[in-house]
């Protein structure tokens, strides 16, 4: 570096930093110092790069720093005002877009969390424990078997055994997609194998859950992705989708029957959207949703303690069903909230507990068509003040029957 020639203060070489986008780095320009009089003052020019130098000339390259290479001037001031600079350079690049193999969960984070665009992750076969995704906003990550094309034996396994917690955990995160793989789970009502609640643009395609108290919670999610999964032995709810899950997608699945040990008297569905009646607030329904072509089959009687509620579809509304007049239309009129646009298709239903294949509540705007419902499972429009409005069933087969339960005059139409 260059010294005032009046000022014995000298600032040895500080080293060149490298450091790949979404990492940090920290550098110390203190102990290269020598000569002057303390106290010294640090300074570091330009500023606003996430390139960091405090009053103690301990140096940051924050992990939010730009994809650049740029040279960094140092001044240190003694308590004289004499001066010293020197320069070096920090170079930040990008995290490769191609693909970065994992074998745990912890490495399965940092790799998503430093992954650009279009990336690829493969997990290495074998046993995997929780995986936290969560708060991560991404652009089309991938994340998968490196066994993808391989027998599905060989997939990546996440067998976790807690009672509590999620198997994999996507939690208001963006742009992740998940596939080839298989979920393993505790049979408790806490336990869930694939959180997708509050994310955006995230997907699970071609996995194997097993077990689990609801495998794939979507509360409140955005333009979620489930296909070609095959679904099984689950304690209570396959698909939980409380609350506003837009653009929703569940798509080619195969939903296979429940646990038949049953521990408690629960309500036990494949599919379940749900508004709370009790939350008067942010109870809106779910708008444009698509359920086609999937196949979801049972075999038990009747559900948990001979409580006839398993459920193949379930679209409810609690406020209309109960005609809370807290949602500011009118007791039993359709409010501003309800569930709007769903397309329910080409589905398959066999076998559920002489309630409903397909029950519907609280839709403003739906198209039921094609589907076929075998044994006790019936298509049904229920509750007194239950509504689907602007509604229109085409080609539906229920072996059992469809029926409009305590339909109100001009209702259901």
């Amino acid at each position: 570096g260059s010294v005032d020639p009046t000022v014995p203060i000298t600032i040895a070489a500080i080293g060149n930093i490298s450091v790949t986008q979404g990492a940090s780095a920290t550098f110390n320009v203190a102990n290269k110092v020598s000569g002057g009089t303390g106290p010294y003052t640090y300074a570091i020019s330009p500023t606003g790069q996430g390139v960091t130098l405090n009053s103690a000339g301990a140096g940051t390259v924050a992990n939010n720093a730009p994809v650049q290479s740029r040279t960094y001037t140092v001044t240190v001031t003694d308590a004289d005002g004499a001066r010293a600079t020197a320069t070096f350079t920090v170079t930040v690049t990008a995290v490769s877009s191609g693909t970065t193999v994992v074998s745990s969960s912890s490495q399965l984070r940092t790799a998503v969390m430093n992954a650009a665009a279009n990336a690829i992750i493969e997990l290495t076969q074998g046993n995997y424990a929780d995986a936290d995704l969560s708060g991560l906003t991404k652009t089309n990550v991938n994340v998968r078997s490196q066994t993808w094309a391989s027998n599905s034996s060989t997939w990546a396994h996440f067998n976790g055994t807690s009672s509590g917690g999620d198997a994999i955990n996507l939690e208001g995160s963006n742009g992740i997609n998940v596939s080839h793989i298989r979920i393993t789970g505790a049979k408790t009502t806490g336990r869930g194998l694939f959180s997708a609640n509050s994310s955006t643009n995230c997907s699970l395609r071609r996995a194997i859950l097993t077990g689990g108290g609801c495998q794939v919670p979507v509360r409140k999610s955005r333009n979620f992705k489930l296909e070609y999964c095959t679904l099984k032995d689950c304690y209570v709810d396959y698909v939980r989708a409380y609350e506003d899950c837009d653009g929703l997608e569940i798509r080619r699945n195969d939903f296979q029957p429940h646990d038949t040990v049953w521990g408690h008297g629960l309500h036990v569905d494949f599919i379940q959207f749900a508004c709370n009646s009790t939350n008067t607030t942010n109870n809106r329904g779910t708008i444009g949703c698509v359920i086609e072509d999937n196949k979801f089959v049972e075999t038990s009687a009747s559900g948990p303690d001979g409580d006839d509620v398993i459920q193949g579809i379930l679209v409810l509304h609690e406020s209309i069903l109960r005609g809370a007049a807290a949602q500011g239309d009118g007791a039993g009129d359709m409010p501003s909230k309800a569930h709007k646009n769903f397309t329910i298709r080409r589905n398959w239903i066999e076998g559920m507990s002489a309630t409903n294949g397909i029950g519907l509540n609280g839709i403003d705007g739906l198209s039921l068509s094609s589907n076929k419902l075998l044994g006790n499972g019936r298509i049904q429009f229920y509750g007194k003040m239950a509504k689907c409005r602007n509604a229109t069933a085409v080609n539906n087969v229920a072996e059992y029957a469809i029926r409009l339960v305590e339909k109100a005059a001009g209702q259901n139409d």
